[in-house]
């Protein structure tokens, strides 16, 4: 039980800037700090709402031992006065305590946390050998809520308890025996909740995101299945799963439900005895009417954290599961880098491979061979194969989207590898197979989503030729793309991923099957602009199945025998294309 308070809150873990001290994440130094600082305001706020609980059974004992006495209602009502206004203290002290955690968890952990976000989005996460274990916004977003909605309160609580116990052996002895059997009952309680049902909450999630995995690529592809008719056995597949999650996880819920009430039971049996045997000392003579109530509400007091966590197990289980996956992975984050003043003017040797082999993330061995690969500025490399032989892999490769499994490759004498997203970003533009766009404009995604850069869009969308087929759209370049958009065909979105991938300061443009969905004329202005940016000096590599393309290039290579080899190619650069481009969409 108690480790999950040590997980949200391990300090052993050191801080990067003390050299005798290198394991701590880079990442998650800065949420250290703010946790040092919003955790002890909240401990201290907690310390005096704990304090301030006594008011109640403090006052009972003053009213059935003073005031039914003595009959004063001058008594009565100062009591009452004081009460109620330590009352109110305890409502800011309650408050003030939520409130530090609540911006703990939108401030400093949502700052820290963007870096995480970041990190998801790159290229490192691919590396991790088990997907499952590599954390996801949904982790983040678990941590953040555990903290703004106050679920790890009841572990502030928790160490107030001893005082409650103490505070029911000076009413009576026998009073503070009942408390500690309680206390012992609920925590084996507590401890059994966390054994049995950690391992079934993992396998819990597990279940219910291949179930929304699932139904998430059957939505991608929707169309094409509906119209193979494949629509009911993807349903009866999807609620199999679906199924299977639910069963599991009600099975779960059950046993964790159960546990729960029983925790809740046993708390109003408990504090049931304590008045009971409250009352049969006051019979006795060996406590007051008073201390009949009083014991009663320090029970309650003192078994409420454990009973709280009891029943929050599985929100406190899982955020802690998200914890731990953010802690582990967090080392793969580099410390952020200023972004450097790296002027197009500088890159001036082109694309340089040396070595390198390529494969997917997670490949035991490469797809292709170590080979070499120079593309120099206004040059236009173009690679063919037969499907699935690497071409793919290359591009994605190359555009260091994912690691190379071996050797270096270099733009403008700087290795992709190390080069900051951010900044190696601006001169490179990459069209992949399929094309997706974001929920946005049509601007907006050619921009790669800069703003103000309407004019730079479309004076690129007119070098392309692709001017007038962006402003027949129904807003023109203002149309909104993306899954609650404009419906666009696969032609429409490539040609707004080509200006994408050629937009700003490129000087290396990756571009996979890019006539694949064009039209003839389409394909031809296609042409036309490669031959531009060949003027202006970019290095450009393209796979492709569109034969007629090949007169266009440079260098001419294959994927043959798991091997990247030079061949020669048509010369004949002035004719126009005039057979419409094969479909060239096969994965490779």
């Amino acid at each position: 039980m108690g480790t999950i308070l040590t997980d949200f809150g391990n300090e052993n873990a050191e801080i990067p800037r003390e050299p005798e001290k290198a394991d701590e994440a880079p990442a998650l130094s800065g949420v250290r700090k703010g946790m040092k600082r919003y955790f002890g305001l909240a401990f201290i706020l907690s310390l005096a709402a704990n304090i301030l609980l006594l008011v109640s059974p403090l006052y009972m004992i003053q009213v059935y031992d003073r005031v039914l006495s003595s009959g004063s209602y001058s008594t009565l009502l100062s009591l009452s006065i004081v009460a109620v206004f330590l009352l109110a203290v305890y409502a800011f002290a309650e408050a003030g305590r939520r409130r530090a955690l609540a911006v703990y968890g939108r401030k400093t952990i949502d700052r820290e946390f963007k870096r995480l976000a970041s990190w998801l989005l790159t290229r490192e996460r691919l590396k991790a050998k088990n997907p499952q274990e590599v954390p996801n916004l949904q982790d983040v977003t678990r941590v953040q809520t555990s903290l703004t909605a106050g679920t790890i309160l009841p572990f502030f609580d928790l160490p107030f308890s001893p005082l409650f116990l103490l505070l029911m052996f000076l009413l009576h002895p026998l009073v503070g025996i009942v408390g500690l059997i309680g206390a012992v009952v609920l925590i084996i309680i507590a401890f059994t909740s966390e054994k049995l049902t950690s391992k079934k909450f993992q396998a819990d999630q597990k279940n219910e995101s291949e179930a929304n995995n699932f139904m998430a690529e059957v939505g991608r592809s929707a169309n094409a299945l509906i119209a193979m008719g494949m629509r009911n056995r993807l349903l009866d597949r999807w609620s199999g799963l679906k199924n299977t999650a639910l069963d599991s996880g009600l099975s779960t819920s059950s046993f964790a439900g159960l546990l729960s009430g029983l925790s809740k039971s046993m708390r109003q049996i408990l504090q049931t005895i304590v008045l009971g045997v409250g009352a049969y000392l006051a019979l006795g003579q060996e406590m007051s009417p008073g201390g009949i109530v009083a014991g009663s509400i320090v029970m309650g007091r003192m078994l409420a954290p454990i009973d709280q966590i009891v029943g929050g197990w599985k929100q406190l289980a899982l955020a802690q599961q998200s914890w731990k996956k953010i802690r582990k992975f967090s080392k793969e984050i580099p410390e952020e880098q200023p972004e450097e003043d790296f002027r197009v003017s500088e890159i001036t040797t082109g694309l340089v491979c040396q070595n390198v082999s390529v494969g997917p993330p997670g490949a035991m061995r490469p797809v292709l061979n170590p080979f070499n690969l120079t593309v120099n500025p206004g040059e236009v490399v173009m690679i063919v194969g037969p499907i699935g032989s690497g071409k793919s892999t290359i591009l994605q490769t190359l555009s260091a989207a994912w690691p190379a499994m071996g050797g270096e490759i270099t733009l403008g004498n700087r290795a992709m590898a190390s080069w900051a997203d951010e900044d190696r970003g601006r001169f490179v533009g990459y069209l992949p197979q399929k094309t997706e766009l974001l929920p946005g404009t049509i601007a907006e995604n050619i921009a790669r989503f800069e703003p103000g850069m309407d004019e730079q869009v479309e004076a690129t969308a007119k070098a392309f030729g692709f001017h007038e087929l962006f402003m027949s759209l129904p807003e023109g370049y203002s149309t909104v793309v993306g899954d609650s958009g404009q419906q666009l065909s696969a032609g429409q979105k490539q040609s707004i991923g080509l200006v994408r991938a050629s937009f700003g300061d490129v000087r290396l443009l990756l571009l996979d099957e890019p006539t694949a969905n064009l039209d003839l004329g389409l394909a031809n202005r296609f042409v036309a602009a490669l031959k531009k940016l060949q003027a202006n000096g970019v290095a450009t590599v393209i796979t492709t199945h569109d034969m007629r393309l090949l007169p266009f290039a440079d260098k001419v290579f294959t994927t043959k025998d798991r091997s990247l080899v030079q061949t020669e190619n048509p010369t004949n650069k002035s004719q126009p294309l005039r057979t419409v481009p094969s479909s060239g969409g096969a994965q490779s």
